[in-house]
């Protein structure tokens, strides 16, 4: 398995971090993982872009910290570890 990890969205924007994403998955990364993603709506957008992908993205979770995870696994058929 190939795993991707860019810290990019702290020194450069999360647009930055989800174009390195994208650039991963397709060089053939199966794994993902985009850091920080700080807001709800990041973490919805990010799975949005990788929806019809083969690709496995993973986050950070602090219990309480982003209370709509469970929203956002049913919406994209994703899973949290």
């Amino acid at each position: 398995m190939v795993m991707a990890r860019t810290y990019a969205i702290a020194a450069k924007g999360y647009e930055e971090g989800l174009r390195r994403g994208l650039l991963y998955a397709e060089n053939d990364a199966e794994l993902i993982f985009i850091e920080p993603l700080l807001k709800n709506q990041q973490l919805r957008d990010a799975a949005a872009a990788f929806k019809d992908s083969r690709v496995l993205l993973v986050a950070n979770m602090i219990e309480g910290s982003l209370p709509s995870v469970g929203r956002c696994n049913q919406s994209n058929k994703r899973k949290s570890l």
